[in-house]
């Protein structure tokens, strides 16, 4: 009789458990978490989808029109192997015309190492290059541009993008095309990474709205801000906030961009110095954009109170 009672105790025991953690399972707060969880690797899944298909349009067991296990070559490279490239080239057999071919790769290796003088000296010798596989093609546009030749940067990425939607190509070509000054090019690359990827789609809308403010597109800056700040992170980001004060500072809305840029001041302890503790009382290092934008809010301020409009403003 009291075994009976102690197995049907544990029985209830383990029901009420059983009950419980099921309950927690379905809670609200659980249930946002696995949401939140859910939608976040869905993001980047996404993000893998759109910009990094080109990673796999070549089979690992490929191998080139001259024999070259080309597959293995592009794995290698994507993993950083460059060692055990240049040992697979010097056991890979001879075949008649590979040479440019061996040579395509050792550059590609040399750009991987950041020994990007080397790589472009090869890299003018390829008569092909445009046709490479993508991944090298990456390679030697990274080492045109760091050499600063920009515009052969620019052309190989554009061949890279006729194709695939690459976001490597589009990042270097944003960057060539931003140390051009060709600032609206590089903005619509920028804005074209957002969409590529979603989950630092906040990032790169501050980035393509600061060049159409240097371009004097303000308005349209503006509109990417407010993408920015429905993107993940993006509300109360300091970056996005100087943006948006930069564009109402130009169109002559000094009071909106002194709103904007308090709103971070706000945010930051000036009298802590670097540093400031927030609501849960622990202490945070206060970034770049903050300073920046705490030293823009007082800029702005005191030229509000000597502007023209100051009389004006300060009556609003």
């Amino acid at each position: 009789m009291a075994y009976k009672k102690f197995y049907l105790h544990n029985l209830l025991m383990l029901a009420l458990a059983s009950s419980s953690m099921a309950a927690f399972a379905g809670s609200p707060a659980n249930s946002l978490a696995k949401a939140k969880a859910d939608s976040s690797t869905k993001e980047k899944r996404d993000d893998d989808e759109a910009g990094e298909a080109w990673k796999h349009c070549i089979p690992q067991n490929a191998v080139s029109k001259h024999g070259l296990p080309e597959g293995q070559l592009v794995f290698l490279l994507r993993k950083n192997q460059v060692s055990q490239i240049r040992a697979l080239l010097k056991s890979a057999p001879v075949h008649s015309g590979d040479q440019e071919e061996r040579q395509m790769w050792l550059a590609a290796c040399l750009s991987q190492e950041q020994r990007y003088d080397e790589a472009v000296a090869i890299f003018d010798q390829i008569k092909t290059l445009e046709q490479a596989p993508v991944l090298v093609v990456l390679k030697a546009a990274k080492a045109y541009s760091d050499d600063q030749r920009f515009d052969k940067s620019i052309k190989l990425c554009s061949a890279v993008i006729s194709k695939w939607s690459a976001v490597d190509a589009y990042k270097i070509r944003a960057g060539s095309y931003s140390a051009l000054d060709r600032l609206s090019e590089a903005a619509d690359d920028y804005v074209k990474l957002a969409q590529l990827k979603k989950s630092s789609a906040k990032t790169y809308y501050v980035y393509a709205g600061n060049l159409l403010v240097k371009a004097g597109r303000s308005k349209e800056a503006l509109a990417l801000m407010d993408k920015a700040a429905l993107a993940r992170g993006g509300e109360r980001d300091a970056a996005m906030l100087l943006v948006r004060a930069n564009c109402y500072k130009n169109m002559g809305q000094w009071q909106k961009a002194i709103d904007v840029l308090t709103a971070v001041e706000k945010s930051v302890n000036v009298d802590r110095g670097p540093s400031h503790k927030n609501k849960d009382g622990y202490y945070r290092t206060v970034s770049k954009n903050e300073h920046y934008a705490m030293k823009s809010w007082a800029n702005m301020l005191w030229r509000k109170l000597i502007s023209k409009h100051s009389t004006t403003v300060v009556g609003q």
